[in-house]
């Protein structure tokens, strides 16, 4: 009876384990969509006569520095030909702090289409990933008509590997600009720790294997070398596939991969270099 008490206890706490996990697993997915796509507005959006920008955030490339956004003007008021269409009545002129693309052209009468901008991407390196963060600057403005208009900014994150937060910094003058504090999503960050406990928790099973084999001079274990060496050359594969695609000699590889891969590699070479030893002195000197 008391056997099959613990049977059925220790079954309903690994059922509530599981379950706790799952229901963690849903609420993080919760709060890492609410932190990558959220919604902010800089400007002020009472003003009858203006131009709102709908600006998306697309891609945010750490390796190349920059930071992709789309830009959509919609007129309101009077810089508009028609009220609620997508159309300027005169000609329409976004200026952006973009190095790569300064301004923005929209004919007058001719629809507006959405464009594409480059920003540099400042504020941070990605040499501290999974830790790195970005603080790039955005401005805009624009002018209609041979004069200048107020501008508001509706700013979207859709890049689901970054969390973006926006600080206004300039809404003054017809220019609005603000700061765009960037950071690892909380998804990334996860599996980025994960994958760092891995390879710590790999190197070491296979440096307390090349310890009991060489301690019970069993010689050249092959089964276990095999192993020794996947593992070597798997954990290669496994930190390619970390999210973002960081470049080799970031703050991860210094915390775990490179160690971890010198561990083991060490200790295939330890395991094969006493295992000849063994080996040499003759049939009956070591347990295989």
């Amino acid at each position: 009876m008391a056997d099959g008490r613990i049977r059925v206890l220790g079954r309903l706490v690994a059922l509530l384990v599981v379950g706790g996990m799952l229901a963690g697993g849903v609420l993080l997915d919760i709060y890492g969509r609410g932190e990558t796509e959220k919604s902010s507005t800089v400007g002020d959006t009472r003003l009858p006569d203006r131009v709102d920008l709908d600006v998306s955030l697309r891609r945010v490339d750490p390796s190349s520095g920059e930071l992709t956004l789309t830009v959509l003007p919609a007129p309101v008021g009077a810089p508009a030909e028609d009220e609620g269409e997508l159309t300027p009545k005169d000609d329409l002129d976004i200026y952006t702090s973009s190095r790569h693309t300064g301004v923005l052209h929209y004919q007058a009468g001719a629809p507006i289409s959405l464009r594409e901008i480059s920003f540099d991407l400042t504020g941070g390196t990605v040499t501290d990933y999974p830790l790195d963060h970005y603080s790039p600057y955005i401005e805009f403005s624009a002018e209609t008509g041979g004069h200048q208009v107020p501008v508001t900014m509706e700013f979207t994150n859709h890049d689901q590997d970054f969390r973006s937060t926006l600080r206004p910094a300039k809404i003054q003058s017809g220019i609005t600009g603000a700061l765009v504090r960037l950071s690892r999503s909380p998804g990334t960050l996860i599996l980025a720790a994960l994958m760092m406990a891995s390879a710590w928790g790999l190197a070491l099973a296979v440096l307390g294997a090349a310890t009991l084999v060489v301690g019970q001079r069993r010689g050249l274990v092959w089964g276990a070398l095999g192993w020794m060496a996947a593992t070597l050359f798997a954990l290669v594969g496994f930190r390619n596939t970390a999210p973002g695609a960081p470049p080799i000699g970031v703050f991860m590889d210094y915390a775990a991969f490179f160690w971890s891969e010198l561990i083991i590699a060490v200790s295939v070479v330890y395991v094969a270099w006493c295992g000849v030893r063994v080996e040499r002195r003759g049939p009956g000197a070591g347990r295989t």
